[in-house]
C-alpha cells in the first residue's frame, strides 16, 4: 500500500536515484520496526506506517483523478476472500483499514470474527465479570484500553467455567494412593501415560494384549533418566509396567514403521496385522505410568503402583463426525480411527463436552453481569449488530470456545510425551493426523501445561494485542459466488487456497465439532446442518432480506464443497 519512491516519475517530477534509494531505506526501516514482536501494539511505529499509507493513497488518487474508486479522503476497504487464519486481514486492520475476511470454512470464519469483529465493537470497556471470578493472579488495570477488558472477562469467566467443571468432574479425576517410596498419602495425577495394545498374534501368548509403545522413556535429561519397562511374568502370559532408573532399558520401542514386537514371546507383529486389528475395532489401550504431584514436587509412578482409571461406565459423548481420509495426512484412518470422536478417549470426551456445555451456560451468567455493569438489556444478538448485554455475552463465549479448541489440541490420544522437557506435546505439531502409539492424558482440572487455565492464558494474551482500531467484518462466503464488500474502492489481497498442499478443511473438523457445540446458537447459519438451498428456496427467502446477497449469506452456512467436508453436518 506504499508506493515506491521511484513512482514519482509518473507525476512528471523526475527521479533522483540516490534520493529514491535513501527514501526506500527510510521506508524499509519502518517495516523492520513493524515486524519486531515487541512492537505489535507500539502506536508510535504503527502511526508512522499509517501516515505513509495515507500519503501514498493520496498520491495514487492524484494520479487517477476523476476515476471511480479513488477518494483521497477515505482509505480503500481491504478484502481477503480466502482469509483462513486471518493473518492478512488482521494486519490490514492494525494498519487502519476497514477489513473484510471471508472463507467457506466455519472454523476460520469464527476465528476472524474473534479477531476482527469483536474487539472494535467492545473496545475500551472495563470487564463486567465480578472480581471474585478472577484467578489468583488477577490483573489490575487503571484503564481498560483496546480489547483488554474483553481478555480480562475471558479470564474471569474462564475461571468460572473451570470451577464449575471441577464440581462436575472431580470424581472422574480422583487422587491416587502414593507408594511408600514417595512418602505415602495421596497425590493428584497431572498426566496419565497410555500406550495402545493389540492381541499378540503368537498363539503362545494366549491372546494377551501387548503394548505398542514408540518410547518408554519418561525423563531423559542427564542425571534424571527414568523409563518404564514391561516386566513379563514367569509363565510369559502376562506383564506389568515397572519404573526403572538404572541399567540399560530392555526395550526402547515395541512398534515402528515396519511393525511391532510381542513382549511376551519376542516375536514380530506385522504392521498389516496391527492395522487390521485397528480397523476391526480390536485395538486397546493400557496405562503405563502416571505423573503425580507430591509434597516434594512432580514424580513418576508405574501403572503397577496405582489403580488404573475405570472407564467401564463411560459412554461416548463427543459429536459424531467422519474423518475424510487424505492419504499421508490422516493415517489414523488406516488404523480404524475413522471418526473424530475416536481420537479422544471416553474421559477426554466427557471433559470436553462438559467444558463445552459450561461455555453455553456461561452466556447467561455473563449477560446478567453485563446488565448489572450498565450494558443495555436489549436482547439484540451479536450477529444482528448488537452492542448490549446479549451481544457481549455471546462475544465472550466466542473466546471461551477458542479456549475449548486449544484444550482439545491437548486433550486427545494423538498427543505425545516429551521426555526431554517432561511435558505433553499437542497433537497438531504439523498439518497431519498421524498415529501416535503412546500418549499423555492431561488432567484438565489442574493448572499445569496443556490445562484449561493454560489455554485461557494463551487466548487472553492474543486478545490483549488485537488492534481494535478499525471496523472488521467476517462472513462465511464462497469466493466464487459472492463478493463483499460491493464498494468499488476495494483492495483484494490474499494467499491462494492451499488445494492439495495441506488438507486444511479435513483437519479443521477436529476443532469444528467442539466449536459447533459451543456456538451453534450464536452463529446458526455458520454452523447450519442443512444442505445448499435450491434456487427457488433462495428466491422465496428474498423477502426476508434487503437484497439477494444478504439472503446468500444467510444460507451459506450449509454450503458444501467438492473435495472437503468442512461444512458437512
Amino acid at each position: 500500500m506504499v508506493n515506491d519512491p521511484g513512482y514519482e516519475r509518473h507525476l512528471g517530477r523526475g527521479v533522483n536515484k540516490e534520493k529514491a534509494k535513501i527514501e526506500r531505506e527510510r521506508l524499509f526501516k519502518i517495516i523492520r520496526d513493524l515486524v519486531r514482536w515487541e512492537n505489535t501494539d507500539n502506536q508510535e511505529i504503527l502511526d508512522r506506517a499509517r501516515d505513509e499509507i495515507r500519503k501514498s493513497w493520496r498520491e495514487t488518487c492524484e494520479l487517477n483523478a476523476g476515476k471511480p474508486g479513488f477518494n483521497p479522503d477515505r482509505l480503500p476497504v481491504f478484502h481477503d476472500p480466502f482469509a483462513g487464519g486471518g493473518s492478512l486481514p488482521l494486519e490490514a486492520q492494525r494498519l487502519g483499514f476497514e477489513t473484510y475476511a471471508t472463507d467457506l470454512n466455519p472454523v476460520p470464519v469464527v476465528l476472524n470474527k474473534a479477531m476482527l469483529e469483536i474487539p472494535p465493537r467492545f473496545k475500551d470497556r472495563p470487564p463486567v465479570g465480578p472480581k471474585e471470578y478472577a484467578a489468583k493472579q488477577a490483573r489490575i488495570e487503571e484503564s481498560w484500553t483496546g480489547a483488554r477488558g474483553l481478555s480480562e472477562d475471558l479470564r474471569r469467566y474462564g475461571n468460572w467455567v473451570w470451577k464449575q467443571a471441577i464440581e462436575r468432574l472431580a470424581t472422574r479425576y480422583p487422587k491416587v494412593a502414593l507408594p511408600r517410596r514417595l512418602g505415602g498419602g495421596h497425590g493428584i495425577v497431572l498426566t496419565w501415560l497410555w500406550c495402545r495394545t493389540v492381541a499378540s498374534p503368537n498363539p503362545a501368548a494366549g491372546g494377551m494384549h501387548v503394548p505398542l509403545a514408540k518410547s518408554f522413556q519418561l525423563a531423559s535429561r542427564e542425571g534424571r533418566e527414568v523409563w518404564i519397562e514391561p516386566r513379563v511374568s514367569k509363565d510369559k502370559l502376562s506383564y506389568e509396567f515397572v519404573l526403572k532408573e538404572d541399567g540399560p532399558p530392555k526395550y526402547s520401542s515395541t512398534v515402528g514403521g515396519r511393525g511391532g514386537t510381542c513382549v511376551l514371546t519376542d516375536s514380530p507383529i506385522a504392521l498389516t496385522y496391527i492395522r487390521a486389528e485397528g480397523v476391526a475395532g480390536r485395538m486397546g489401550q493400557r496405562l503405563m505410568a502416571a505423573v503425580v504431584e507430591t509434597p516434594n514436587g512432580k514424580a513418576y509412578v508405574a501403572a503397577s503402583e496405582i489403580d488404573a482409571p475405570d472407564f467401564t461406565d463411560l459412554v461416548p459423548t463427543a459429536p459424531e463426525a467422519e474423518i475424510l481420509h487424505w492419504a499421508g495426512c490422516t493415517n489414523v484412518v488406516v488404523y480404524g480411527m475413522k471418526t473424530f470422536p475416536s481420537l479422544f478417549n471416553l474421559r477426554q470426551q466427557l471433559a470436553l463436552t462438559t467444558f463445552s456445555s459450561l461455555v453455553v451456560e456461561a452466556r447467561e451468567v455473563i449477560k446478567l453481569d453485563a446488565i448489572k455493569a450498565g450494558l443495555p438489556d436489549d436482547d439484540i444478538r451479536f450477529r444482528d449488530g448488537g452492542t448490549g448485554a446479549t451481544a457481549y455475552a455471546e462475544a465472550v463465549s466466542v473466546y471461551l470456545s477458542c479456549a475449548i479448541g486449544r484444550a482439545a489440541d491437548y486433550w486427545n490420544t494423538l498427543t505425545s510425551w516429551e521426555s526431554g522437557g517432561e511435558f505433553v506435546a499437542h497433537a497438531f505439531t504439523k498439518h497431519a493426523l498421524p498415529i501416535v502409539w503412546d500418549y499423555g492424558e492431561i488432567n484438565p482440572l489442574t493448572d499445569g501445561g496443556g490445562s484449561w487455565s493454560s489455554a485461557l492464558g494463551w487466548i487472553a494474551r492474543v486478545i490483549d494485542l488485537l488492534p481494535a482500531n478499525a471496523p472488521g467484518h467476517a462472513f462465511q462466503l464462497d469466493a466464487a459466488k459472492g463478493t463483499v464488500p460491493t464498494d468499488d474502492q476495494t483492495v483484494v489481497s490474499t494467499d491462494p487456497p492451499y488445494y492439495d498442499n495441506v488438507p486444511y478443511s479435513n483437519l479443521s473438523d477436529f476443532f469444528y465439532i467442539w466449536m459447533r457445540l459451543c456456538l451453534r446458537d450464536v452463529f446458526p447459519t455458520v454452523f447450519a446442518t442443512r444442505q445448499t438451498p435450491k434456487e427457488d428456496e433462495l428466491v422465496a427467502s428474498h423477502s426476508l432480506y434487503e437484497n439477494i446477497d444478504d439472503a446468500m449469506r444467510h444460507f451459506t452456512g450449509g454450503m458444501t464443497c467438492t473435495k472437503a467436508n468442512s461444512c458437512q453436518g
